[in-house]
């Protein structure tokens, strides 16, 4: 395989997995966007991939550490359907065919207690 070729592809997947548009990655290595399209498709997807999921570990990694709460408030808000309020009302969300989580019993999953003070910035129902 050519070794231009190579250089460019992986240039291309790594600038992909950096976020940068297809014609600012089409620039760089001096060719139109439908031929980096043409010739680099998987490595444009792969790099696009590769990207969101480290951003997504490094997010998950920070939100289950407990040290970083606006990475847990916007996992739960992202993956969780939470807001400000509580949680969305939804079906359970099947785990596997054997666990099934029912994410509308918000008071298991998060008691409560009359004296609890709330959260900074938190809205409250009036």
């Amino acid at each position: 395989m050519d070794t231009q070729y190579t250089d460019n592809a992986e240039r291309a997947r790594s600038l992909a997995e950096m976020g940068a548009s297809h014609e600012d990655i089409a620039a760089h290595l001096g060719i139109s966007p439908g031929k980096l399209r043409r010739l680099y498709k998987r490595e444009l997807q792969k790099g696009v991939a590769e990207g969101n999921l480290r951003v997504a570990e490094t997010l998950y990694i920070a939100a289950k550490s407990g040290s970083n709460l606006n990475a847990t408030t916007l996992w739960l808000k992202a993956r969780c359907g939470w807001r400000d309020t509580g949680l969305v009302p939804r079906p359970p969300h099947v785990i596997s065919p054997k666990l099934v989580i029912n994410l509308n019993q918000h008071d298991k999953l998060c008691p409560t207690t009359t004296d609890a003070s709330p959260l900074p910035g938190a809205r409250q129902n009036s």
